[in-house]
């Protein structure tokens, strides 16, 4: 099994999860899935800097 699928089935059982949940744990799933997101690339920072190949901030200034 390949990272990429890994992460995805990580993060799909961890959005069941988050459903479910109460509010103080679905805070901490959330980190955790943004973090997963941002690994894979997901994440629209991650596109962002993919697109330009520098961080955001830097091309606002």
């Amino acid at each position: 099994m390949r990272k990429s699928d890994k992460l995805r089935s990580l993060r799909t059982r961890l959005l069941d999860r988050w459903a479910v949940a109460e509010n103080e744990e679905r805070l901490n799933l959330l980190v955790r899935i943004m973090d997963i997101e941002e690994e894979m690339g997901l994440s629209f920072i991650s596109q962002k800097q993919k697109k330009s190949g520098m961080p955001r901030k830097a091309k606002a200034i």
